[in-house]
């Protein structure tokens, strides 16, 4: 499994995502070309490491996405989507995300499926954080 990223802003989060993509098994991390340049120190620090084992490549996003081959999942809630715990991953999904702020249309104008992360029911316009989401999600793959 591989996971794209469009735009991420803040270098925690990025150092957040790659050491939780290397524990929990996705084999590549994707960048769009637009990746504001981050402070390598910072995104290594809170990599704990990793960043330097992890496959990290940068991609022009509407290209790859038009020529990827395998399911394209989007963690928004929509109408069709699916709860996370019921999803069933496999080998060729690519986990695409935008940043902090939103999810580009592109972006979910491209997926296939759709999953959200269940949440305390009082919570109704609060969201996870953009590395927290992508690690439950991780975890959940690799779980099986």
């Amino acid at each position: 499994m591989k996971a794209l990223f469009n735009d991420i802003k803040f270098e925690a989060n990025l150092g957040s995502i790659i050491r939780h993509a290397y524990c929990f098994g996705i084999e590549e991390i994707i960048l769009t070309e637009n990746q504001r340049s981050l402070k390598p120190n910072k995104t290594f620090k809170c990599s704990a490491g990793i960043y330097d084992k992890m496959k990290i490549t940068k991609v022009k996003l509407e290209d790859f996405l038009n020529n990827y081959v395998g399911r394209k999942i989007c963690p928004i809630p929509n109408k069709n989507c699916k709860k996370l715990s019921e999803f069933k991953f496999e080998k060729n999904d690519l986990l695409i995300f935008g940043n902090e702020d939103n999810v580009p249309n592109k972006i979910k104008d491209s997926a296939d499926e759709f999953l959200y992360i269940p949440m305390d029911e009082k919570i109704t316009k609060q969201c996870l954080n953009l590395a927290t989401s992508f690690s439950i999600i991780a975890y959940e793959q690799w779980k099986g």
